[in-house]
């Protein structure tokens, strides 16, 4: 695919119609990104985001749910995961995998 941007540095405390108070320049390119696909969990808060939904559990058990992504594209990707632990949640796993 094709691609093509903007870059735009601002000097801080500059004159905005003095030219050296801004860089701007076109950047185009062609390339392949890494394309990840969350197939589980596979339902979504309002905003997009995937969602984890639990079923009540009683003290001293487990609930386990996986979240499986999948890549789609022709590059290896890597994927973080920022995972709150406490008492109640852990993450198992790698928080960083390469997924190929």
């Amino acid at each position: 695919m094709q691609y093509s941007g903007v870059f735009e540095a601002i000097v801080d405390n500059g004159d905005m119609e003095d030219p050296t108070g801004k860089l701007c320049f076109e950047l185009r390119g062609e390339g392949t990104l890494p394309t990840l696909q969350v197939e589980k969990p596979d339902q979504l808060e309002a905003d997009g985001t995937p969602m984890l939904k639990f079923k009540k559990t009683r003290i001293g058990k487990d609930a386990i749910l996986p979240i499986i992504l999948k890549n789609e594209g022709q590059v290896a990707a890597t994927a973080r995961f920022d995972a709150i632990t406490n008492e109640q949640f852990t993450f198992e796993g790698n928080m960083n995998q390469m997924i190929t």
